[in-house]
């Protein structure tokens, strides 16, 4: 039940990417009431003084504030109305609530070599990379690997540069050449896309905004941890 991790008065924040600009904006809002069938109703969120309302039947990233840590999922926003001179959406919770720390959003800007492909319909729902791996091995003949480039990196996911730009909800195995472990060179994860396009003035590269998903929180740990040490191992030969 949400109310056992969300309340009323909770601070929120929500993620809408423009479509023409492809650029964030971060609103701000404040839980109203939790309703049933996972269902709350939100404050229309302010930009300055100016009125944002949520468009209908779209998805949006919310990040909620609660006094046991931050969590978030993926919001869709079913109706709108007007009471007491206050302007609310209600609010369809489409995805589980997940625990995150601030940490996870700390991006590493750094050029690492990944291998992927696209992965199927009835591998996209796998519940670990391993499972993938291990379904190779018993092919007669292994899938053929592209080769793409990571131009930063999170805890949560990261943007890399790739041969096309995939559509939205395209599931990827992805092989990141980090060592986040002692003595295994490579990092691997399954990969959902978020967002896409073709990058202007070069030919034939795009950049794709991925996500983690299926990602054991040990996993996530030990490559937050890597991407604090390589930042202090960076930062130590700038000033060298």
């Amino acid at each position: 039940m949400i109310e056992r991790i969300i309340s009323v008065g909770n601070k929120i924040d929500i993620e809408k990417v423009n479509p023409d600009t492809h650029e964030k904006a971060i609103y701000k809002s404040q839980v109203f009431e939790i309703m049933e069938n996972d269902e709350i109703h939100i404050a229309m969120p302010f930009e300055g003084t100016k009125l944002i309302l949520l468009s209908l039947n779209i998805r949006y990233k919310m990040c909620f504030y609660t006094p046991n840590g931050l969590f978030e999922c993926t919001g869709l926003v079913v109706d709108r109305f007007k009471s007491d001179n206050r302007y609310v959406a209600v609010i369809s919770l489409k995805t589980g609530l997940r625990r995150i720390q601030r940490r996870e959003f700390f991006r590493l800007e750094k050029l690492i070599d990944v291998d992927y492909r696209v992965l199927s319909e009835e591998e996209s729902v796998y519940e670990s990379a391993d499972a993938i791996f291990e379904k190779e091995r018993e092919q007669v003949e292994p899938p053929v690997y592209k080769s793409g480039m990571a131009v930063d990196l999170s805890g949560g996911g990261a943007r890399f540069v790739l041969d096309d730009a995939y559509p939205r909800e395209t599931h990827l195995i992805m092989r990141l050449y980090i060592e986040i472990t002692p003595h295994r060179p490579v990092f691997e994860v399954i990969g959902r896309v978020v967002h896409s396009e073709r990058l202007s003035g070069k030919t034939g590269q795009c950049e794709n905004r991925i996500e983690f998903v299926r990602i054991k929180e040990q996993q996530r740990e030990k490559l937050i941890h890597y991407i604090f040490a390589e930042e202090r191992r960076m930062r130590q030969i700038r000033k060298n």
